[in-house]
């Protein structure tokens, strides 16, 4: 039986870095997907049953988490040239994480919301750290397409870039 991969190879293959660049974005756009739409697909699963939504309570859910993330703008901004990036990064995630575990909890409409301006409190801190350590990893003249792409998944940028 023939080895599908020869001994002489000196080194395992590479992937090149375009490649590999499309398919951290692809992944990126199909994990920001599927959080912005996880409060449709909870609906389609029962939570508006299982929280004894009615009336305007489910889209008042979904504007609730902007509430958040609007008032979380500026102290963000601040934080952003006060703190240690890396740990606060780190925080926001952490914290993130675990009020998207605290939504698994929620039995009411005032602990749904609750948690949802949470989440779009810690989620206004991510972009901007994002485009920040970007600046600091990137020239001047290559900063505005790393910018795009992490902008891209919330404004459509991405949609016109080639998928894998």
């Amino acid at each position: 039986m023939k080895s599908i991969i020869p001994f002489s190879s000196p080194s395992p293959p590479t992937i090149n870095a375009k490649s590999l660049q499309q398919l951290a974005r692809a992944n990126t756009d199909q994990v920001v997907r599927l959080r912005q739409n996880a409060l449709a697909y909870a609906a389609v699963l029962g939570m508006s049953d299982d929280l004894d939504l009615h009336g305007q309570q489910y889209p008042f859910l979904g504007s609730i988490f902007y509430f958040g993330y609007l008032l979380m703008e500026f102290p963000t901004a601040w934080m952003l040239t006060h703190l240690p990036i890396g740990k606060y990064v780190s925080t926001l995630l952490i914290l993130w994480g675990v009020c998207n575990c605290m939504m698994a909890a929620c039995t009411s409409f005032a602990g749904a919301a609750v948690v949802r301006f949470f989440l779009g409190m810690l989620e206004a801190g991510i972009l901007p750290a994002c485009i920040v350590i970007t600046a600091g990893w990137y020239r001047r003249e290559e900063q505005p397409l790393r910018a795009a792409l992490w902008y891209g998944p919330f404004s459509g940028v991405s949609e016109s870039w080639p998928k894998i």
